[in-house]
């Protein structure tokens, strides 16, 4: 099976280095290990003789302080490699005189008597080219996936900052939007406030102050207020009459106006005007800054 992470890694240092070490208790993948580095010598014997260049041995010797270990590797080795060819026993005269002379005798003989296939050699060739190029092909992506991974890394920290950036201004907006969102629940009857009746209002009850008669007023506004018979009643009077369309308008809508009948009441009067005036104002222009805030979080929220 395909090496782990760990083996792998052995193996590599094993390529570039004349002693590796290898630390495991059983069970850790140690033996197959072992079968790893034959496989690979085999592999890199075949690639030298295919493309036409110096053959080398690729003999291993596998030695251990207990016969448990080598007979363990051997086992898994005739498992993968059930030919007799690939391997030879050791260790003593008499396990060499048994089993190991013998092996290599009967090697000879398979040699002298079996006929080299050249269509088989061929065949087995190309299969073996193609798997190198399919590797060489995965290194190369490899290579490639090792730099995209390097620039999305910069890119994912570039993005991760600029996502952080957008979160805060995001909750800046949110929190300008509750507050706004708030005053404007407060003024929420001033969205169908008549202001144009309101406005006419507030002009009639300027005029009605200026025309009621004062102790400060001058010899000849007195004596123009004189000749006009110009009274508080009348002057209300006249009031109600400039302003009686504005009031009507108003009647229907959760700010209804009552006109004042005394100096007193023009006073109060002119102020709840002008409230009303300046909260109408308010809740223009908090209308309008919310829709903003809002699209402006739905396009901070789709960034």
């Amino acid at each position: 099976h395909a090496p782990d992470s760990f083996q792998a890694s052995a193996l590599k240092h094993a390529q570039h280095n004349s002693i590796t070490a290898v630390h495991g208790p059983p069970g850790t993948g140690k033996t197959e290990l072992f079968l790893h580095l034959v496989a690979q010598q085999v592999v890199e014997r075949a690639l030298r003789i295919v493309r036409g260049e110096e053959d080398a041995s690729n003999l291993t010797l596998f030695a251990s302080t207990n016969n448990s270990a080598i007979q363990k590797f051997q086992q898994r080795f005739l498992e993968k490699f059930p030919t007799e060819h690939f391997y030879l026993d050791g260790g003593s005269q008499g396990v060499i005189k048994r089993s190991t002379l013998p092996k290599l005798q009967q090697a000879q003989d398979w040699l002298r008597a079996t006929e080299f296939n050249q269509e088989t050699w061929e065949q087995a060739k190309l299969d073996l080219l193609s798997a190198e190029n399919e590797i060489q092909q995965l290194i190369e992506q490899d290579r490639f996936n090792s730099s995209q991974q390097a620039a999305n890394t910069e890119q994912l920290s570039q993005l991760d900052a600029q996502i952080q950036s957008l979160n805060n201004e995001i909750a800046a907006i949110h929190e300008e939007l509750q507050v706004i969102s708030e005053q404007l629940s407060n003024l929420g009857d001033y969205a169908d406030f008549p202001i144009d009746a309101y406005q006419q209002i507030k002009e009639g009850l300027q005029k009605a102050e200026r025309e009621l008669p004062k102790e400060s007023d001058s010899i000849t506004k007195r004596a123009f207020d004189w000749i006009n018979f110009t009274t508080d009643k009348l002057v209300f009077k006249r009031l109600a009459n400039r302003v009686n369309a504005a009031v009507l308008n108003t009647l229907a809508t959760a700010h209804p106006f009552q006109l004042p009948l005394s100096r007193e009441g023009l006073a109060a009067s002119q102020t709840e005007v002008s409230q009303k005036l300046d909260s109408s104002q308010q809740w223009q222009n908090l209308n309008p800054k919310v829709t903003e805030l809002q699209t402006q979080l739905t396009k901070l929220n789709q960034q």
